[in-house]
């Protein structure tokens, strides 16, 4: 006789069966008898893996120093750990996250193929990589479609007593929060039966799961780590919470629309739930039997595009082809176009003529069956509306390439974007593809995607006070103006602050006078880690050379154009601000600084305020044409003003000795900012009072750059120049 006992800490019907005195477990799926020393041995036995499962393996550890465990809860011997053979059936035990030395190339965050930058980790081994930023791993979120940067791969910890682990390799050090009816684990691991049920407080509940939808066309693929359970006959097949899952079509022919990864996870209610959207896959094949093949030479594309395609009948030789003709086609030599300011894709259709024979179409070995689409190009300039992004376009046949190879693109097209150095791509990612009318159309707001990342300096040191001579990469926002002033070479003459990768602040007296703007031509700008002479060739292109002399030319930028602060009052030098718009060039480092006001809310006013000028000793400037990069310590000797009438702000330096000089005007005063770790510019150097016999002071004015008319001013052009997106 065959007894079965419900086990009351197993959380899936399992059952233990008693055969001639011998305890065995019955698989709940393929009903396989098993011994109970089978269960949670490191050996699957069941079809499914079901006596290996996390959800019955999770028991409280033991002591045993020669242990180790899979993330799964299964012991090992602790020489299987990191020996370059799996015995956890998780691969927990050959993580890479635990053996870096066995798996450095791995711990790197790349994988073979990636196109990712570092420090980024690239979700999925594919040609359509989802890129996260390597802080994002392990932070008990899923940010990559397969859950990747939460897994056992990045996340598996080795554990010790008396801690627990959740089942993708995470260690819960604080012990209130397991059993608390609360899940802190992803995968709900801290809330299984298994080791809470002798807490009184902890409330009964199934382990979270997902099931395979019915819905959408969609299925499991054969990737997915998946469990079943028979119902009256019928087969349902689930995750558990923090299982990754592949999709796929029920159909091989149906088109397959959305993300095919997706991660079970756990909701506010503690119920299963998809992290993205379901896919769905729909049927869209030529059901039209005069143009199926059925009656005819196949044209799958016919019906969708019958109102603007035309099909020519051309006589055998091609030179005439004037009859207009519609499928079925039976015999023909056809050529193709469309109606009026609609063009014919692929390109390489538009000549060519084809021969349809007896319902076939003769074609030549190297040339595929014609599928003629009508549309319009899609303008390559408005990927290009915003310069803080790289568009990349991807065609019909995979290969992708920068968009600007080509004055405009072909329907179904799509498009994905890279941000420009210091600045920071939002979680989603920002798509656009090119529709049959022309326009393109984006999967979101572009002016959020890339967001400026200031503030942010690699290198920290502390500055002794008395020794104002100090390195460049310390203020690496600062720039050096210099100008020609219709001579043979360019002269230093101002500093400046980079606030944009293409914008440099300074003070408007720098480029102009009290009659005239000074034109573009007369200056080039060089950021601080290039700057070490006074002086430049005045044949100087800021552009990259060919050959032995590659970096010759690129240690500068050009100037494209000027805007001068509208209110700038040149005989009393108030709101004396003004901006350079720059040209690209990609081979200069540069960091930018942030603006309270402009790169983050601010309210307005501030105590006195400490803070440091960084600039370029004049002291050598004429005798040997050499420039130290050196700082200044600054206090604003105001009140809580950020600015007096003239939109000045006076500077006093902390040591009297230690001056500021003709020449410095441009420079930055900067301080951290008000909201974190990072740094801020709160004025341009402006005028001085009371200079020396060396054109020197220690008192100087600057113009408050967070006032509300330079703030205005600053938004104004950088929006007018950096944002010309269709609205």
């Amino acid at each position: 006789m065959i007894i079965r006992i419900i086990l009351v800490n197993l959380v899936i019907p399992f059952v233990i069966l008693l055969c001639n005195g011998y305890c065995f477990f019955e698989c709940p799926f393929d009903k396989k008898c098993l011994r109970v020393s089978a269960m949670c041995n490191g050996t699957k036995e069941c079809s499914f893996g079901e006596d290996e499962l996390h959800v019955n393996c999770k028991y409280p550890i033991t002591t045993r120093r020669s242990t180790f465990y899979c993330a799964n809860g299964v012991p090992i011997d602790k020489s299987q750990m990191c020996n370059k053979k799996i015995d956890c059936i998780d691969k927990s035990d050959e993580s890479p996250a635990i053996c870096k030395q066995e798996y450095e190339i791995q711990l790197n965050l790349r994988i073979e193929n990636s196109t990712c930058k570092k420090p980024q980790l690239a979700c999925q081994a594919s040609t359509e990589e989802d890129c996260i930023s390597a802080d994002k791993i392990c932070d008990d979120k899923f940010d990559c479609p397969n859950g990747r940067d939460e897994s056992i791969e990045m996340c598996m910890q080795v554990l010790k007593y008396p801690y627990f682990q959740c089942g993708n390799g995470k260690i819960i050090y604080n012990s209130s929060q397991l059993c608390d009816n609360k899940y802190d684990c992803l995968d709900g691991t801290d809330e299984l039966e298994t080791h809470c049920q002798y807490n009184e407080k902890w409330e009964r509940k199934q382990p979270v799961t997902c099931e395979e939808p019915k819905r959408n066309n969609i299925k499991f693929t054969s990737n997915t780590t998946m469990y079943a359970e028979k119902e009256n006959n019928e087969t349902h097949y689930f995750v558990y919470a923090g299982g990754v899952v592949q999709f796929e079509c029920y159909d091989s022919k149906e088109d397959f629309k959305g993300k095919k990864w997706n991660v079970c996870k756990i909701d506010e209610n503690g119920n299963g739930k998809w992290l993205n959207d379901l896919p769905e896959c729909v049927d869209n094949r030529n059901k039209n039997p005069g143009t199926n093949g059925d009656l005819g030479c196949r044209l799958d594309t016919y019906d969708h595009y019958s109102e603007n395609l035309r099909i020519w009948n051309c006589s055998n030789d091609g030179e005439n082809c004037v009859e207009k003709i519609k499928p079925p086609l039976t015999n023909a030599n056809v050529k193709f176009s469309c109606s009026k300011n609609l063009m014919l894709f692929p390109e390489g259709l538009r000549e060519k003529i084809y021969r349809c024979r007896d319902k076939e179409w003769k074609l030549n070995s190297k040339e595929l069956p014609p599928k003629p689409r009508c549309g319009k190009m899609c303008s390559t300039s408005e990927l290009y509306c915003l310069d803080s992004m790289e568009p990349k376009c991807k065609k019909r046949d995979g290969t992708t390439t920068k968009c600007d190879q080509a004055p405009s693109w072909e329907p179904e097209t799509t498009v994905t974007y890279d941000c420009f150095p210091e600045y920071k791509e939002s979680n989603s990612k920002f798509t656009s593809k090119c529709l049959n009318n022309g326009n393109w159309n984006h999967s979101g707001n572009r002016d959020e995607y890339c967001s400026i990342k200031c503030g942010v300096n690699d290198h920290e040191a502390l500055l002794a006070l008395n020794a104002p001579e100090t390195e460049p990469h310390l203020s690496p926002w600062s720039v050096a103006i210099y100008d020609n002033n219709n001579t043979n070479q360019f002269q230093y003459s101002c500093g400046g602050v980079l606030i944009r990768h293409n914008f440099v602040l300074t003070a408007a007296h720098c480029v102009s006078d009290e009659k005239n703007n000074f034109g573009t031509n007369r200056f080039r700008v060089m950021p601080a880690q290039k700057v070490n002479v006074s002086v430049i060739d005045s044949h100087n292109d800021c552009r990259k050379a060919n050959g032995d002399d590659a970096d010759k030319h690129s240690e500068c930028w050009i100037v494209q154009q000027i805007f001068i602060n509208p209110i700038y009052d040149p005989t009393r030098y108030t709101s004396d601000s003004a901006l350079l718009y720059l040209q690209a060039n990609p081979f200069l480092p540069f960091r930018i600084v942030c603006i309270p006001g402009i790169h983050f809310d601010w309210e307005k006013g501030y105590a006195n305020r400490n803070g440091k000028v960084f600039a370029w000793d004049s002291g050598k400037r004429k005798s040997d044409k050499k420039l130290n990069f050196v700082y200044v310590d600054g206090i604003l000797n105001i009140a809580d003003n950020i600015a007096n009438s003239n939109f000045h702000i006076d500077v006093t330096s902390y040591n009297v000795k230690t001056t500021l000089c003709k020449g410095d005007s441009g420079c930055g005063f900067f301080d951290d900012c008000p909201n974190g770790k990072k740094m801020c510019l709160f004025g341009i150097i402006s005028t001085g009072q009371s200079m020396d016999t060396n054109e020197c002071t220690s008192n100087v004015k600057i113009n408050s750059v967070v006032h509300p008319s330079t703030v205005a001013f600053v938004n104004k052009f950088i929006k007018a120049i950096s944002n010309k997106c269709p609205k």
